[in-house]
């Protein structure tokens, strides 16, 4: 249950990057940006992002039972 909260929390920040903190980023950063999003490449990263997050970093402290193993 717990490495599900991953889950949610990069959904969450895919939301707010996407729709919250957009205008921020796009006033800043927007030599950098693309005309279009990539969703493909957003959704790709995420994806990944999440695995990654479960495999090295819950998955890990939940076998050691220790938030600082995760935090590491």
């Amino acid at each position: 249950m717990r490495k599900y909260l991953l889950y949610v929390a990069t959904a969450i920040d895919g939301v707010w990057l996407g729709l919250v903190a957009r205008e921020f980023f796009r006033a800043r950063l927007e030599h950098l940006l693309l005309p279009e999003v990539n969703l493909w490449g957003a959704g790709l990263f995420y994806l990944l992002y999440a695995l990654g997050a479960v495999i090295f970093a819950s998955t890990r402290a939940l076998t050691s039972r220790s938030w600082t193993t995760a935090l590491l």
